[in-house]
């Protein structure tokens, strides 16, 4: 049950940074002050949260009320995760990361009952997805946007992106790089169809349908700004822990 819980909750947080990144103005970073809610997984409490993301061509960073920060450097392909409340820390590479959800399915694939049970629960992933261009959105933070809608079964996305605030197709194609190759979690479409969004998402909103139920994220930047990307450790004391 808690790994089922952590795929979802990564892919929650996933498919917020791929809509909401990579915005590039010379060298500086944007900062977006964003507001999370997801609605809680297999029993679990859902979640409330505000964070503030930073973005430059080559890293995103995000320090959020839950007492987490998470550093991508898409040039190293390195992820850094730190926890302020347990006073740890990880480190690992996209291809670390590929190993161990690749591991996580061969486990699950020796334990027929939890593989009945994922499958029931998941559904067949698409391998297709399917975007829809709405028309003109909401307006939020200050910038005009327009609504797209995301369909790739079991999931639905809807995003509002603000065609002012651009982002190039190499930030997609270095996440696709370091997507699992697991088929529960082949995601290469849903990444080609974000590129064919026109400026980054202001807000997006993830349906995730299983067992009749639904389950639900909304990400939304509240307010955007221009600063300096921070200097990013792990403060003295804290201990490195495995991230699988």
């Amino acid at each position: 049950m808690k790994r089922i819980s952590f795929r979802l909750s990564a892919l929650f947080l996933l498919i917020a940074v791929i809509s909401m990144s990579a915005v590039v103005i010379a060298e500086e970073a944007t900062i977006l002050h964003k507001q999370q809610k997801t609605d809680g997984v297999m029993g679990q409490k859902g979640e409330e949260t505000t964070s503030v993301t930073y973005l430059s061509p080559s890293a995103v960073y995000e320090k959020s009320s839950s007492g987490t920060d998470f550093l991508i450097r898409f040039e190293e392909g390195s992820v850094l995760t730190i926890d302020h409340e347990e006073k740890q820390y990880a480190e690992y590479t996209f291809e670390e990361l590929n190993q161990a959800l690749a591991q996580m399915g061969s486990e699950s694939e020796e334990n027929e009952q939890a593989q009945a049970m994922m499958k029931k629960m998941m559904g067949n992933m698409a391998k297709e997805a399917k975007l829809e261009k709405l028309g003109p959105g909401e307006e939020i933070a200050g910038y005009a946007t327009e609504k797209y809608q995301l369909t790739m079964s079991p999931m639905m996305i809807t995003v509002w992106a603000a065609p002012d605030l651009p982002m190039p197709d190499a930030y997609f194609d270095t996440m696709r790089l370091s997507t699992p190759q697991n088929p529960m979690f082949d995601l290469g479409a849903m990444f080609e169809s974000f590129k064919k969004i026109e400026g980054i998402g202001m807000k997006t909103e993830t349906v995730f349908s299983m067992m009749g139920m639904e389950v639900k994220s909304l990400d939304q930047v509240t307010r955007v700004e221009q600063g300096s990307f921070p200097e990013v450790s792990v403060p003295a004391g804290y201990k490195q822990v495995s991230a699988f």
